[in-house]
């Protein structure tokens, strides 16, 4: 029925954008999406059971468990989402989703696409060429670059400094050659 994000899946990876201070505006949080069901999702040979709550402060609680083989989950992980938004294109409206990492202690940054039906799918742009989905590692790195990110000492993450910058890469994530396809192929 619907993706989960590869965003706050994958986001979770290093080689994200990422930045040390949270680059998002809370005060400027937006819930579109749905929720109220979890699902499963597969990452690899790994299959994984996830859960989105909206809370009253704007933000997203995403919770995530690894099923197990016998398929019960194994232990779950939760972290906060926020969401900004960022434009509407083609009917779609397109937001910043920003998470808080502890294993990495960065925020890592992906988009959300959300259709006009409440569908929503996920692109996560990934400046590591051995943890890239899909082969969109140089366009994502590009996109990065022509906002003026820096690489990080400790990863393969893109790093920015302000929103501005982050927002830019962003921008161009959407405006690169195959972004709508690269939307579609995000479809379960």
């Amino acid at each position: 029925m619907r993706y989960v994000l590869a965003c706050l899946a994958a986001l979770f990876l290093a080689g994200c954008y990422e930045s040390s201070e949270m680059l998002l505006d809370a005060s400027q949080a937006r819930q579109p999406i749905k929720v109220g069901q979890d699902w499963k999702y597969g990452s690899g040979d790994s299959v994984y059971h996830a859960r989105l709550t909206p809370r009253a402060d704007g933000w997203y609680d995403f919770a995530e468990a690894r099923v197990d083989s016998d398929g019960t989950d194994g232990s779950w992980e939760q972290r906060t989402a926020l969401l900004n938004f960022l434009k509407n294109e083609r009917g779609a409206d397109i937001f910043i989703v920003g998470t808080w990492d502890e294993g990495e202690g960065t925020y890592l940054y992906g988009l959300v696409v959300v259709q006009p039906n409440g569908a929503w799918q996920s692109v996560v742009p990934n400046c590591d060429r051995f943890t890239a989905i899909g082969g969109w590692y140089d366009a994502d790195l590009a996109a990065a670059r022509k906002a003026f990110a820096g690489q990080t000492s400790r990863s393969f993450g893109c790093f920015f400094r302000n929103a501005a910058s982050l927002k830019r890469a962003m921008n161009n994530v959407v405006s690169a050659p195959g972004f709508w396809e690269r939307v579609e192929a995000a479809k379960p």
